[in-house]
């Protein structure tokens, strides 16, 4: 966004990801339990390790 690029910065990026990282286990859990084949890291998505 344009705060995180102009006002946060790096900084507060670190703090945003420290943030959701608190948190994963119940994200990833969201997207229900075939997630992990949608995130394969081909294509567009990253690996979900």
């Amino acid at each position: 966004t344009t705060h995180m690029r102009e006002v946060g910065g790096e900084d507060y990026f670190k703090k945003l990801m420290d943030a959701f990282e608190k948190n994963c286990e119940e994200h990833i859990a969201a997207y229900g339990p075939e997630n992990h084949l949608r995130l394969t890291g081909l294509h567009e998505t990253q690996s979900i390790d």
